[in-house]
């Protein structure tokens, strides 16, 4: 098992990148698909991670899989089965500091135990997200209620507002010194270290805010059909709007998930495909299904984007499959000089 997981992660860490871009100056990205050819029989997914073991877990509306490089299992029968619903509905995945896999669905909370090769339930009830900060702590939120989770006692602890409970979280934020949590109904919080509660920063009504990542001095507010909004983290007002993703303005695709790489770039996903923004000039690129290009979206409905160990980006999708894309590999091959790098011998052939 070891030693497949690692020739695994060597064939993804040591493919060759290149210098190609497309028009605007984005790299002309690879995209690797591992489904359904490679034995995941359910599409539609949802949200993908990977643990400390190097397995990369999947999660669809009603179906768990574990992923070990060349087959995937199917755990989803493995589990209890739910007491007040007809079937599972998964919502979304997290991997703590220590690598340990948590699941939020319609009936709990739930963590991976490889002493059982299965789930041990932690919260009963439906519970949405769960987010790692940056001090260890397992923030949760439920339809009703945002709260840490200690996992020393096992106990949920509600955070409130200065108006009372948090409700209807629809992102939770924590990829800097700031916490922020957003809502489904335009509300965004910000958490009060000192008073132990959360703040109230900004409202927009009509914005069903569906993901929130920020810089220092930037929040960065992916709504599901308002757009992106640009917002200070300083007066937590309004900056820019950028509805790019949304051509000829039509808005009954939505938007659905926010991530920036390692060069700053922001990743939005949505049923149109990917779209990659640069900041700093505005500038962007569209991945979307092309049925001639074998190294392109399998298809143009996109959830989320995850990192794994080794900096690759991994997404599933609807009716396309898993994929993953690393973000050295290119669509050209980089060409090497022997008295450039050293060798000892000019190469005449390989």
């Amino acid at each position: 098992m070891r030693t497949s997981l690692l020739a695994f992660s060597l064939i993804i860490i040591c493919s060759l990148g290149s210098f190609a871009t497309d028009d605007t100056g984005f790299a002309q990205y690879k995209i690797r698909r591992m489904s359904p050819v490679g034995g995941l029989g359910v599409n539609g997914q949802r949200d993908v991670r990977q643990d400390k073991w190097g397995f990369v877990w999947v999660i669809t509306v009603n179906n768990l899989f574990r992923f070990d490089g060349y087959t995937f299992k199917h755990y989803t029968n493995k589990l209890e089965k739910p007491e007040t619903a007809s079937a599972w509905s998964f919502e979304r995945l997290e991997v703590d500091k220590s690598g340990d896999i948590y699941i939020t669905s319609n009936v709990g909370l739930l963590k991976y135990n490889p002493l059982t090769d299965n789930f041990d339930y932690l919260v009963r009830g439906s519970v949405k997200m769960v987010e790692e900060d940056s001090q260890g702590r397992l923030w949760m939120s439920t339809p009703s209620a945002l709260g840490l989770y200690n996992r020393k006692t096992l106990e949920f602890s509600p955070i409130d507002s200065d108006a009372g409970p948090v409700r209807n979280v629809s992102a939770i934020c924590v990829n800097s010194r700031r916490i922020y949590v957003g809502t489904s109904t335009g509300d965004i919080y910000m958490f009060d270290e000192n008073k132990g509660r959360c703040k109230h920063v900004f409202s927009q009504p009509q914005y069903n805010i569906v993901d929130i990542s920020n810089t220092d001095s930037i929040l960065y507010v992916l709504t599901e059909n308002m757009g992106l909004i640009k917002i200070s983290a300083d007066t937590y007002r309004e900056v820019q709007t950028y509805d790019f993703f949304y051509p000829e303005r039509d808005v009954r695709v939505s938007a659905r998930a926010l991530f920036i790489d390692k060069y700053k770039h922001l990743w939005i996903t949505s049923q149109r495909g990917i779209y990659i923004f640069n900041p700093i000039n505005e500038e962007y690129t569209h991945y979307a299904y092309d049925k001639n290009d074998p190294y392109g979206m399998p298809s143009s409905s996109v959830w989320r984007i995850s990192e794994d160990q080794q900096g690759n980006l991994w997404f599933g999708t609807y009716s396309g499959g898993l994929c993953f894309v690393n973000l050295n590999e290119r669509k050209k091959l980089r060409t090497f000089n022997g008295r450039i790098d050293d060798l000892s011998y000019t190469v005449v052939s390989s």
